[in-house]
């Protein structure tokens, strides 16, 4: 052998040690893996024949493609290895040698390089392979004593896999019993939590701590070491014994914290939340917090593509529960640092409530009606103010107007111009389908219209009401033949009060009642914990039924997190919003049908983005039999006819749009990031529209393509398809009532 392939193999060796290769996560080891491999594998390679080492050269090629660090020296390398192959270059002649050495360490070079999705052991794997292949090449030029060398070397370590494998068995059959203890014990501890079991959550969760510790100890036993130095058996080993080690601390930690943060116990009596008592929660909640977060980086560092399937699964699940777990820590901690100031334990708070019913449509979820002010002075919460939107115009006609608010007018027009009523702002104050921006119109018009001032507004429609009826229990209405109910709330608001309150005097003072008792219980009564309020209210929050935006953006963190902060959030890459306005002033849209069809191709390299955009809208509304309030208009359509200012917010320009097969022309305006294209579209009774928008821009994919979209409350969930096709591979398909806010990857 030329002295020039040993200097080689010296090389490759040293550049293969300072790869990073983690075959068993032991760093010196693994350095030194991979060394032996690269220095082999040269040494091979000036031995064998010149297609298995081109051959080598071009698996690393395609291994590569798409990473041109890695590409380009193996690309090179194979130009190489073909080109002396094809002039006849053989070993053992000196410079065919050295060729063969230069373009295997090249090679080597960057197979251990290419930035694999799980890099843990995949590159020293494939190296391993090469070294395979070489070798079978080289072995019948090998002399006699090198390989008999080569097959002692082989059985030697086959021993030392099949010992260490039998050893870890061993470990894991020892110490299956206690995981399987421990995972039994912390799901019934989780149970017993989410139950409100407080002490069978803790005494759960430490006889799961005590059984993972035994567990621990089998799996961290000096049986089961020589696996940690076995490629393939090294990361189930250091899986195995991560995963008891993650339990022990996981359930120990939740025990502590369900033992020192008895959060249950937080209750509101006679309409009063202590928030000392919220405060004194903070400090558990962090440790707890804290403890979870580092067992999460503790398991990221023992994720692996090797892991056997069961395993695999396992640590998924675990990871999952994990990870959920650290959120809602996150979650409550954040909440137990804001909720003494949102509780007015600093200084007095008050807070603008204004009930929306989506049964006239807005951008925001619903026409505004009623108002509640809430003040809230250490703890105790007080409605100090209740009334009809009325009220305010009234107060703000005598203010001036709409001018005694600068800019507001031209505001909503910017996201429903020309409305029936135009010169009242509060009927369209909830135009905007952005929480932030509508609670910054509401404020500036509550201001004007005689309102103190408001460090935040809380927006709920009737399916807020439903869950809230859920922690007051049942109400009675007057006028009302059955008492209104968490079953009932959203169909009698929604549908039946327009039936059985003909009167529009009745009907309001019916509106005003179910409003004004249901928040009167719900700020003088006794309510549950905090875990039985969530469990209530979590399906209207998501369902943008409920939604909260303070003025404070730290304390604004905290609704943001539990899905309940109502914006529309900024651009990343694709996005679509439906957006329908009631433009005939009227209660038809608890009749209306929306459909979304969307279909793009997408240019994942340039963002170069091709879409088509088909919404269907159907009104189910008769043209008679109803009340004029509810089926009529005052645009002078024929009754029945629903009446909608439509808007679709998206990133991408509008090419062409056609309504009902016709060309149309459609509005374009800057807004929320986007562009809104809007215009009015008349359904009548009992029949389909058809709108077609051509779209077309640039979208953002360097994190990968991604198409997010809003859902706007209203009545009846949207049908949402999408079809999105990305470099010209397979479709991506989605479907199916849209009931919140989806983020839909694609690849």
């Amino acid at each position: 052998m030329v002295p020039l392939v040993w200097l080689l193999a010296a090389l490759a060796a040293v550049d293969a040690a300072l790869a990073g290769a983690h075959p068993t996560g032991l760093t010196a080891l693994d350095a030194a893996l991979a060394a032996a491999l690269a220095a082999l594998a040269v040494l091979a390679a000036a031995r064998a024949a010149p297609w298995a080492v081109t051959a080598a050269a071009a698996a690393a090629t395609l291994a590569s493609v798409g990473q041109p660090t890695t590409a380009v020296p193996a690309g090179l390398a194979t130009a190489v290895a073909a080109v002396a192959w094809n002039r006849g270059l053989r070993p053992p002649e000196r410079t065919a040698a050295a060729v063969q050495a230069v373009v295997t360490a090249v090679t080597v070079h960057a197979l251990l390089r290419i930035p694999w999705a799980h890099p843990t052991g995949a590159s020293a794997l494939l190296t391993a392979a090469l070294l395979a292949l070489l070798g079978a090449s080289a072995w019948p030029s090998l002399s006699s004593r090198a390989r008999r060398l080569a097959r002692r070397g082989a059985l030697a370590l086959a021993a030392l896999a099949v010992a260490s494998a039998l050893l870890l068995a061993v470990v894991a059959l020892a110490a299956r019993p206690s995981l399987t203890a421990g995972l039994d014990a912390a799901r019934a501890g989780l149970d017993a939590a989410g139950a409100g079991d407080r002490d069978g959550a803790v005494a759960a969760l430490a006889r799961a701590a005590d059984r993972f510790a035994t567990a621990h100890r089998w799996l961290a036993s000096p049986l089961a070491l020589p696996a940690r130095l076995v490629p393939g058996l090294a990361p189930q080993s250091r899986a195995l014994t991560g995963m008891a080690a993650a339990g022990e601390d996981l359930t120990r930690a939740a025990a502590d914290a369900a033992d020192d943060a008895d959060v249950d116990a937080l209750t509101v009596q006679a309409g009063r939340l202590d928030p000392a008592r919220v405060a004194a929660l903070r400090k558990p909640l962090a440790r707890a917090s804290e403890a979870l977060a580092d067992t999460e980086r503790r398991l990221d560092g023992l994720a692996s593509p090797w892991l056997a399937v069961p395993l695999a699964g396992a640590y998924d699940d675990l990871a999952g529960r994990v990870a959920d777990a650290r959120e809602g820590a996150d979650t409550a901690t954040l909440a137990a640092e804001v909720a003494p100031g949102l509780l007015g334990g600093e200084r007095p708070r008050r807070y603008l409530v204004v009930f929306l019913s989506p049964a006239e449509a807005r951008g925001g979820g619903g026409f505004l009606g009623n108002y509640a002010e809430l003040s809230v002075v250490d703890g105790d919460i007080e409605m100090t103010r209740f009334g009809r939107h009325e009220e305010l115009s009234a107060v703000l006609a005598l203010a001036g107007g709409p001018a005694a608010v600068p800019g507001v007018q031209a505001e909503l027009d910017a996201y429903f111009p020309d409305p029936p009523l135009p010169d009242l702002p509060w009927q369209r104050a909830s135009a905007p389908p952005d929480l932030p921006t509508l609670a910054g119109v509401v404020e500036r018009l509550w201001a004007a219209s005689g309102g103190d001032p408001v460090e935040g507004v809380v927006t709920v429609d009737p399916r807020g009401i439903a869950a809230f009826l859920q922690l007051t229990g049942p109400i009675e209405v007057e006028g009302l033949s059955e008492p209104l109910t968490a079953a009932n709330a959203a169909d009698v608001v929604l549908r039946r009060q327009y039936t059985e309150f003909p009167d529009r005097g009745e009907r309001l003072d019916f509106l005003d009642e179910a409003a004004r008792t249901t928040f009167e219980r719900l700020t003088t009564g006794d309510l549950p914990g905090p875990r039985t309020v969530a469990d209530a209210l979590s399906p209207a929050v998501h369902g943008g039924a409920i939604a909260v935006h303070l003025d404070d953006p730290d304390e604004q963190r905290l609704f943001d997190r539990v899905d309940a902060g109502g914006a529309m959030p900024p651009v990343t890459s694709d996005a679509l919003e439906l957006v329908t306005q009631n433009a005939g002033a009227n209660k038809i849209d608890v009749f209306l049908r929306r459909s979304l069809r969307y279909e793009a191709d997408v240019d994942a390299r340039t963002g170069a983005i091709a879409a088509t955009a088909t919404i269907t809208l159907t009104n189910e509304a008769p043209a008679a039999g109803l009340p004029a309030n509810v089926i009529g208009n005052i645009v002078g359509q024929p009754d029945g006819t629903n009446v909608t200012y439509l808007s679709l917010y998206t990133p991408l320009a509008l090419t062409g749009a056609t309504l009902g097969g016709e060309p149309v022309d459609a509005a374009t305006a800057e807004l929320l990031g986007r562009r809104a294209h809007s215009l009015l579209v008349d359904v009548p009774a009992g029949s389909s529209v058809t709108l077609v928008l051509s779209l077309a821009g640039t979208v953002d994919t360097g994190g990968g393509y991604h198409l997010a979209i809003g859902r706007q409350p209203v009545v009846a969930p949207d049908e949402v398809q999408v079809d999105v096709r990305v470099d010209g591979g397979p479709d991506v398909h989605a479907g199916g009532p849209l009931v919140e806010p989806l983020e839909l990857p694609a690849p």
